[in-house]
């Protein structure tokens, strides 16, 4: 058996604040002292990177073994018997045990007088999205489509927990659950949440999603009522990255709600709190994930890239603040980010050159800054009961953005999701190319509204270089994996334009 100790971690006002999703669970919202008990502790959950002395006591325990050491003689009994001798009274248990050996482990467990508050099956989007859902079937059929699954896997889903003991059966069938256990008479997990949204904390209602992003860590919980309402939803920096993030997120939106919502868009109310712990609180907004409304109807796609166009053009009119095409805004807005990326595009150097040469005609050209969101993807929109888009994560927007780079991304960001079981690379290139339907929708859009900025034809023709180099820059610095669809689409646009 092995047991790890990881550091004390202070959730003081002041101190430097880091965490993780295990510590969450707790009454108080943190664990200063943490044993990991097994070999199969996931990083998502709690990233056991140190290990000194093992306490004498814990507020929090993971239970994680493997196949091998549950096969091990003794080893799930001595392990059980260490969660109940060194648990704190209002500490809590997370267990993950393989199947097979899932209700032995329960067993113990009640056998030495903890008892199961909460169930969550693991569900994971991507490498670096995990969520914790709790096994009740009306939360996870209303979780589906936020996952943005394939149609078939969402009908499948919902036709499985819609049978009468599916909880039941998940909990002991599902490949990866975590099985939240406490003491008799302590505080209900997540206790702490009701110092941010009052009369709202059970750990059976709350769904937490943990995504990371470079040195960027925060989790998501997403707490429903009685009735399945979405009651609050409240965003926890795991990172000081995360910290500064969600700092941004509530400034930028407070800053640019009024505007928006003029426009035509529904922005959440963010409150920004450093008690406890850094949390982000959202007004919880009803909607469907624009990605999962193109993927189980990909019609729309056109509607949705022309009802975003229109409150983009109207979000623009409402912010817009004369300014020139300098220097400095040109190589820091367009050419960095094309330098960044142009080794690894094969004719890179060319393609830089004619970047240069579009900067140095377009010097001093009228330019205006507007407000702009920066990562108009369809998980961060949702369509809403009245028809009208909710645009969530403000953390990236900006009050002196540049004209057009919002609606050329979300128009290929549109496009992906709508042709979701086909090439990532295609569905981006058709959104910029003019040679197709949504290609000369989304040129039509943009001329319409650089008309209404005063921006010239070859300064619509730079930003739309700007928005597919900008997310390709982007991409490069933030993603772990080998996929980089926006540097193929600047690559195809790199062809396109050399060899024009």
């Amino acid at each position: 058996m092995s047991a790890v100790i990881l550091p004390a971690r202070s959730f003081e006002c002041g101190d430097p604040v880091t965490g993780s999703v295990l510590e969450l669970f707790h009454p108080s919202g943190s664990a200063p002292a943490v044993t990991i008990l097994g070999a199969a502790c996931p990083s998502y959950l709690y990233d056991a990177t140190m290990a000194p002395d093992a306490p004498a006591v814990a507020d929090a325990v993971v239970l994680a073994p493997d196949a091998g050491q549950c096969r091990t003689r003794g080893w799930l009994e001595c392990a059980v018997e260490t969660v109940a001798r060194t648990l704190r009274s209002n500490g809590v248990a997370y267990v993950m045990v393989p199947r097979p050996w899932r209700r032995s482990a329960v067993q113990l467990l009640v056998s030495r007088g903890l008892f199961i508050e909460s169930t969550y099956i693991h569900l994971a989007q991507g490498a670096r999205t995990h969520y914790f859902v709790p096994c009740d079937p009306l939360i996870v059929r209303r979780l589906l489509p936020a996952l943005s699954a394939p149609r078939r896997s969402v009908l499948v889903a919902n036709l499985v927990w819609s049978v009468p003991g599916a909880a039941a059966v998940a909990r002991r069938g599902w490949p990866i659950t975590g099985m939240l256990f406490r003491r008799p008479g302590a505080r209900p997990a997540l206790e702490w949440v009701a110092a941010v949204k009052s009369r709202v904390s059970c750990a059976k209602r709350a769904v937490i999603r943990c995504r990371s992003v470079g040195s960027s860590t925060h989790a998501v919980i997403s707490m429903f009522g009685d009735h399945n309402e979405l009651a609050a939803v409240l965003k926890v920096p795991l990172t000081e990255a995360a910290i500064a993030e969600r700092q941004r997120e509530a400034v930028m939106a407070s800053r640019l709600r009024e505007a928006a919502s003029r426009a035509g868009a529904v922005v959440p109310v963010a409150n920004y709190r450093h008690e406890r712990r850094p949390v982000l609180h959202l007004e919880p907004v009803r909607g469907l994930p624009a990605a999962h409304v193109l993927q189980s109807s990909p019609e729309k796609l056109a509607d949705m890239v022309h009802e975003l166009g229109r409150w983009l053009d109207r979000w623009h009119e409402l912010t817009v603040r004369p300014a020139r095409a300098t220097p400095g805004r040109l190589t820091s807005e367009i050419l960095e980010p094309a330098r960044a990326v142009a080794d690894r595009l094969s004719g890179g150097t060319a393609y830089l050159q004619w970047l240069e040469a579009r900067c140095a005609l377009l010097e001093g050209a009228h330019l205006p800054f507007v407000a702009s969101h920066n990562d108009l993807t369809m998980s961060n929109v949702l369509v809403t009961d009245a028809g009208i888009p909710a645009v969530l994560d403000w953390e990236g927007a900006r009050e002196d953005g540049l004209p057009l780079v919002d609606l050329f991304y979300s128009a290929a960001a549109a496009c992906r999701a709508a042709r979701s079981r086909g090439d990532v690379v295609p569905a981006l290139i058709e959104a910029f190319d003019g040679a197709t339907a949504l290609g000369r929708d989304v040129a039509a859009i943009a001329a319409a509204t650089a008309k209404g900025l005063g921006l010239s034809l070859e300064m619509v023709e730079l930003l739309k270089h700007t928005a597919a180099v900008q997310h390709a820059a982007d991409e490069q610095r933030r993603s772990t994996s080998h996929s980089r669809p926006f540097l193929q689409l600047v690559g195809w646009l790199a062809r396109s334009q050399v060899s024009a």
